[in-house]
């Protein structure tokens, strides 16, 4: 059994129902919900096992656009429309970004984040061993100065967008819109999934779901 203390870590186990999933976050549930029965010192159908979530530590992931809430984290503080900030990392999973203070390099707040891969398209445009020079020597450039920083109009996705079509893994003519619908709702929509299960466990102690569901 997983007993690592990690509050945003989801379980999930079947009691005496190979049709219901029962899900957890910190705490097993001492009594099942379904049957009333002893979960702790009795045999389960299914034992639990980690949810994967969509979240993750951006140092874990070299070569990829990296995305979170502009303001706290997904699990806590995020809302569907809320705004979002989103970076590069280069070969070592070090964030490079841009916002009103100009470029960032390296910052450790991205230990919660979606990672978004480039990997299929980079195969025979941009080769992996030139994109760290690429990243520095484009991060420096006068375009990302916080004078120019506009919220709407010259932003974290521009910095982010601009140097994917310098690469060629985005074509010249893809806008914002597209950028988000083509490569990114995808994990929004499975990132905000997890939040709903998490808030929901969070609230109830447990939470029930028929085992299609996932």
């Amino acid at each position: 059994m997983d007993t690592e203390e990690d509050s945003d870590i989801i379980r999930c186990f079947q009691h005496c129902s190979n049709k219901t999933n029962i899900f957890y976050c910190l705490q097993l549930p001492t009594t099942c919900p379904l049957c009333g029965g002893d979960v702790i010192n009795s045999d389960m159908l299914l034992p639990p096992y980690r949810i994967e979530s969509p979240f993750t530590d951006a140092a874990r992931w070299p070569f990829v656009v990296v995305v979170k809430p502009t303001q706290g984290t997904f699990l806590q503080d995020y809302q569907n429309a809320a705004n979002l900030h989103t970076g590069v990392t280069d070969s070592k999973g070090v964030v490079y970004e841009y916002d009103e203070n100009g470029i960032t390099i390296g910052s450790l707040s991205w230990t919660h984040c979606i990672a978004v891969s480039f990997s299929d398209l980079l195969t025979n445009r941009v080769l992996e061993t030139e994109w760290d020079g690429q990243l520095d020597r484009y991060s420096q450039d006068l375009t990302w100065v916080p004078q120019r920083y506009h919220e709407e109009n010259h932003n974290c996705f521009s910095f982010v967008m601009s140097f994917l079509k310098l690469n060629g893994v985005l074509a010249a003519d893809v806008s914002k819109q597209h950028f988000l619908t083509q490569f990114l709702i995808k994990h929004l929509t499975k990132g905000s999934k997890y939040i709903s299960l998490y808030r929901q466990i969070i609230t109830e102690g447990f939470l029930c779901q028929p085992a299609q569901t996932i």
